[in-house]
């Protein structure tokens, strides 16, 4: 049997040669394939020079083919290469996104781990800082505890400095009431006694001092400026003519109240010397200030560091007086 021939690798010679082919379908033949490359059993029933049955029938007797019974078995053998290289590439891209899904879970499971010894080391970080601020705190409080307790302790110091000054201050009035009941009695019963036997009245009545006679004297509690009182009644001293003896005793005899008592208190050296008594009085009864300026004094009073209790106390009972001078005694 006749070996068919390939239409698509046939020359004109070959294709005239055909059964039914001639010359003229030889050369469509050739055209259409220059046209369409390749060429199938659908190409060939498009040439109109020959009837479609014409190449099913060449076909069918096997007269014709479109490709060699070889290449047919080198293509199937191509096929079947390719169709395996492709199975291995297959493989291959499925290994490597295997590799790569390994690759990428031992990255993942990389990142939690070192994401999980971050958080940790925050964690501990965190605690560690905790721990030094609730330290911290803990040291705050505990000073602000023994400030606390030492501001109490100061509070309570002061309360009872301040009981203490206050009883004093208690008790020095309650004497300086006594001291005024036995001075308004000695000064009843017999005023030169204050003198202790220095001057007595008899010695005034027959003494040889001159002058005139002294007027009716008016009297000094202390409530008001010393100065004053004291240049009116040293004026009357120096018209009468008194000794100095003779000025204590009538100055004396004119103290009354806070005046009395403040004389009362001094020393015996005070008491007996005119002009040590009247230096006194400037010191004590000479009011520089008014009672306003007094009273603001009073309520910022200090003890000094060397003063005593009982010196404090007298250095506050004098502004007391002074800053309130309507106040009795």
């Amino acid at each position: 049997m006749a070996k068919p021939i390939n239409i698509n690798k046939a020359n004109f010679t070959q294709l005239k040669a055909i059964k039914k082919i001639g010359e003229t379908r030889a050369l469509a033949i050739i055209a259409k394939r220059e046209e369409d490359g390749l060429l199938n059993l659908d190409n060939l029933k498009e040439i109109p020079e020959a009837p479609q049955s014409l190449w099913t029938a060449l076909l069918n007797e096997k007269i014709i083919c479109f490709e060699d019974p070889e290449e047919s078995d080198e293509g199937q053998e191509v096929l079947k290469n390719t169709i395996e290289s492709l199975r291995h590439k297959i493989l291959s891209v499925e290994k490597s996104r295997d590799d790569m899904a390994e690759t990428f879970q031992t990255k993942i499971e990389k990142i939690s781990e070192q994401s999980k010894a971050h958080i940790e080391e925050q964690r501990l970080m965190f605690e560690q800082q905790r721990d030094v601020y609730t330290k911290q705190k803990q040291e705050q409080i505990e000073q602000m505890k023994e400030m606390i307790k030492s501001q109490n302790e100061e509070i309570k110091d002061i309360h009872e400095y301040s009981k203490k000054i206050q009883t004093q201050l208690q008790q020095k009035e309650t004497l300086l009431k006594v001291e005024k009941v036995i001075a308004e009695k000695e000064e009843k019963s017999s005023p030169v006694q204050l003198l202790k036997g220095k001057y007595n009245a008899n010695d005034h009545k027959h003494s040889d001092y001159g002058g005139p006679t002294a007027p009716k004297m008016s009297t000094y509690d202390g409530r008001n400026d010393w100065r004053p009182y004291y240049l009116q009644f040293s004026t009357i001293a120096d018209r009468c003519k008194w000794q100095s003896e003779q000025r204590l005793y009538k100055l004396i005899e004119c103290l009354r109240d806070k005046a009395l008592k403040f004389y009362s208190s001094r020393p015996k050296l005070v008491q007996t010397n005119y002009e040590s008594l009247c230096k006194k009085m400037e010191e004590r009864f000479g009011r520089k200030e008014p009672p306003h300026i007094v009273r603001r004094l009073l309520q910022d009073l200090k003890q000094e560091q060397e003063e005593s209790l009982e010196e404090f106390a007298e250095r506050e009972q004098e502004l007391a007086t002074d800053g309130y001078p309507d106040t009795p005694g």
